[in-house]
């Protein structure tokens, strides 16, 4: 793949490399325990990593993610934190 100066965007990423984001993600759900704080960054990866926080208690997430932030609103016992910033838009992130 030719490298660019600039990022696709964040819709045309999360189409690509699907099943090894299931599993990274998988692997990397599997050793959060509940009751933990963290912090999920930018990208589609971290995206899928959320999607699958779902059945863990008592988390705190701090984002700068819109995706994730969006994705864990979903869930009431999932308190999301945004820190404030300029909005890439072409990114979905702060």
């Amino acid at each position: 793949m030719p490298t660019t100066l600039s990022n696709r965007s964040f819709a045309s990423r999360s189409a690509t490399n699907l099943d090894e984001k299931q599993l990274i993600a998988k692997q990397v759900v599997a050793e959060i325990p509940d009751g933990c704080t963290l912090f999920l960054g930018i990208g589609t990866t971290i995206a899928t990593i959320a999607e699958k926080l779902a059945n863990h208690q008592q988390l705190r997430v701090v984002t700068n993610n819109f995706q994730v932030a969006h994705i864990l609103s979903q869930h009431d016992h999932i308190e999301t934190w945004i820190p404030g910033g300029r909005l890439r838009t072409n990114d979905g992130d702060v």
